[in-house]
């Protein structure tokens, strides 16, 4: 095998990075599981890299290089395998088929005043919809009943009370 020169050092902690930037990139992304491979890849190359370098050329004291590999190695191992669980558990979600919920005849609460051909929320089962309503006023806090749905529209209409 040889050993690199001090130009590789500075290429090796570049790639680590730049690892480590695929990583934050993962994390703030609306799109998952495009930068976590590259993650991995990077901080996998840039790790090798390091070991194949000589530490006499390097411009920090002999006796700081094995800890600062230890420090390089942990990182290293710590972020690629956290970019791996991310991976798997987005695969497994992906692989869950959608779940339906049947809205026709639920009862909700109004969170918001609903005048007819108006826009507001309701809540249903614990999240809150966007719904418009089909039949008269519906106070904040009254409960309706969904009665269609356009897209992630909710239609409601008050709900009627049982009489005794």
């Amino acid at each position: 095998m040889q050993v690199l020169g001090i130009g590789w050092a500075f290429t090796a902690i570049t790639l680590i990075a730049l690892g480590l930037a695929f990583l934050v990139a993962e994390l703030i992304s609306d799109e998952p599981e495009c930068f976590a491979p590259a993650a991995v890849f990077f901080l996998i190359i840039g790790t090798a890299l390091w070991f194949m370098v000589v530490p006499l050329v390097w411009p920090i004291t002999p006796l700081w290089v094995p800890g600062l590999s230890l420090v390089l190695v942990m990182v290293t191992a710590l972020a690629s395998s956290f970019s791996l669980f991310m991976m798997y558990k987005i695969i497994q979600l992906k692989r869950q088929p959608p779940k339906n919920i049947d809205f026709l005849g639920a009862t909700g609460r109004a969170i918001d005043s609903l005048e007819p051909g108006q826009k507001g929320y309701i809540q249903y089962h614990g999240e809150y919809w966007q719904a418009q309503t089909v039949g008269g006023r519906i106070a904040a806090g009254q409960s309706v009943r969904i009665c269609g749905k356009e897209g992630l529209l909710l239609l409601v209409e008050p709900e009627k009370l049982p009489r005794n």
